[in-house]
């Protein structure tokens, strides 16, 4: 039986440096779950890409162990039914949240308000998480709070950061792998212009 509350001591907000890219951790305002991100600046490659764009796949990136809870379930399976019904990728090529995963998979390619770059992020408020103010209405209403405690895992602001870490090192790693920053974007918006033409 679990009692502690460590949202209630932790910051809402951080900004910090890994792998060479800057990270910001936010809390949600609704539901009250951390959320992490990794900016890009205008100089890389996968700036302005979505998190379901084609990208260059390293090689040896296509056939290591694959975690589907870190590229979320949901993307895996709606990318297999594009899959079965005809959709082509091209070879060497696959969608960056395949490549690339955080907890629950990438949620988040776009801007942020306060912050300059394009930024890849990923949120604790999946199945299976706990949402702090989910605990909190179930006490207003009289609800089992205690069996969300006991029985959903909150992700910590340090579990968060670490998160973002492994994140932003997997960013890095890509762009290693990618070297030719003007052939990778040229490759992106080619196969974001074929899978567009092949939708019509």
């Amino acid at each position: 039986m679990s009692n502690t509350k460590p949202w209630e001591s932790e910051p809402d907000y951080a900004m910090f440096s890994a792998a060479g890219l800057t990270c910001v951790i936010r809390r949600s305002d609704g539901l009250g779950h951390l959320c992490g991100y990794v900016g890009v600046p205008a100089s890389h490659p996968l700036y302005g890409v979505d998190r379901l764009d084609l990208v260059p796949a390293p090689d040896t990136w296509l056939t290591r162990t694959f975690d589907m809870n870190e590229h979320g379930v949901l993307d895996v399976f709606a990318f297999a039914l594009e899959q079965s019904a005809g959709e082509k990728v091209p070879q060497g090529f696959a969608p960056l949240n395949m490549l690339i995963g955080a907890h629950g998979g990438l949620t988040w390619s776009k801007r942020m308000h306060d912050h300059t770059g394009w930024w890849f992020g990923f949120d604790c408020g999946h199945a299976g998480d706990l949402q702090p103010q989910l605990v909190e209405s179930l006490r207003l209403i009289g609800g089992d709070a205690q069996f969300a405690l006991d029985h959903f895992v909150y992700r910590t602001f340090d579990y968060v950061r670490g998160e973002c870490a492994t994140l932003a090192q997997q960013i890095a790693d890509w762009t290693e792998h990618i070297p030719h920053i003007q052939a990778a974007k040229q490759a992106i918006a080619t196969a974001r212009e074929v899978r567009l033409h092949a939708d019509h």
